[in-house]
């Protein structure tokens, strides 16, 4: 399973009580590509922050600002249900005149990045990415795209990768949107259950060149 959005669907694969399913993570992925694309962007080293989009992304995607060298930020919010409307409070750390990595574990509607996006905006960030593993980028009938609110919204570039296949949808923007490719990653996985290695490697960055090449 790459990167479940619940930890608790890991019990859905069990056998007697102990788990069959292996968890491994595109996050190396994400930051790696980060890593080899700022100088791109333009985007200043020294100013690089990583804003996380809530308390869950906090706790999952904790050590990305060391792995980038970068600071960190975080959105506090609350949800009062499972919609894409939750209520965002403040933002803890600072992002003023910085360049902002927001990063979370999925992109459903596009509602949620935006209104990130924006309250990150608001209090004087220079620039705004996101980076996120799954993106099915599903809006409900009648109402614009997932896509065309994520066009809309202050987030320059995205990052994403294809847990979802989401090619298609994004393929006219090739200048927002960049798709990550998981399929090395899980045919090392794969290789890697058949002969015994080790999984937890793959969670480590100096891996991602030996499942890249």
């Amino acid at each position: 399973m790459v990167d479940p959005h619940s930890p608790h669907s890991l019990h859905f694969f069990e056998h007697d009580d102990s788990p069959c399913a292996d968890v491994i993570t595109a996050t190396p992925l994400i930051v790696d590509h980060v890593q080899n694309s700022v100088d791109e962007w333009g985007w200043d080293r020294d100013k690089l922050t990583v804003v996380f989009a809530d308390a869950g992304a906090a706790t999952r995607f904790t050590h990305v600002p060391h792995m980038l060298g970068a600071d960190r930020a975080y959105i506090d919010k609350s949800r009062p249900d499972d919609s894409e409307n939750p209520n965002i409070k403040a933002i803890v750390g600072d992002v003023k005149d910085r360049c902002c990595l927001i990063i979370d574990d999925e992109i459903l509607t596009g509602t949620t990045a935006v209104k990130d996006a924006q309250i990150v905006q608001q209090h004087g960030a220079k620039a705004i990415a996101m980076a996120t593993i799954h993106a099915p980028l599903e809006a409900p009938p009648d109402s614009p795209t997932a896509v065309e609110n994520l066009l809309n919204s202050p987030i320059e570039r995205f990052v994403i990768t294809n847990t979802i296949p989401c090619e298609d949808k994004v393929a006219p923007y090739p200048d927002r949107f960049t798709v990550l490719s998981v399929a090395p990653l899980v045919a090392e996985a794969i290789n890697r259950i058949v002969t015994g290695d080790s999984l937890t490697a793959l969670h480590r960055m100096e891996m991602v060149d030996s499942y890249q090449h």
